[in-house]
């Protein structure tokens, strides 16, 4: 059920935030899944726009139960081909595992260079 939704979906800005999240269906599947929206200042706004995405895809009474793991900031350069993974939300903190949040990016976006900065 949740392998449907794309693990990471982050808009390639010179600076915008991101969530890490985990999503657990009513059968014990779960997803750590990675998002940045453009109309989201806040990773609490963030969170609200995963929900409402998660609920288009399967429906408001499917039981998927969201956890925020932390956020903080990307850096992204089109021009050099570089995304960096940087900072921490004041709301959530950050995720516990950054080397894995710079993992998923890498894989989704195999064209750039990934690396977690200061």
């Amino acid at each position: 059920m949740l392998e449907s939704l794309q693990s990471v979906a982050i808009k390639l800005e010179p600076h915008i935030k991101y969530v890490v999240a985990e999503l657990t269906a009513p059968g014990g599947e779960t997803a750590t899944i990675v998002r940045s929206y453009f109309n989201c200042k806040l990773h609490r706004h963030m969170m609200e726009q995963l929900e409402r995405e998660v609920e288009r895809k399967f429906g408001a009474d499917a039981g998927i139960v969201l956890r925020c793991l932390g956020g903080g900031h990307l850096s992204a350069s089109t021009s050099s081909k570089l995304i960096l993974v940087h900072g921490t939300s004041d709301a959530y903190g950050s995720e516990p595992d950054r080397k894995s949040t710079v993992a998923r990016i890498a894989a989704a976006h195999p064209d750039f260079r990934v690396r977690e900065g200061s």
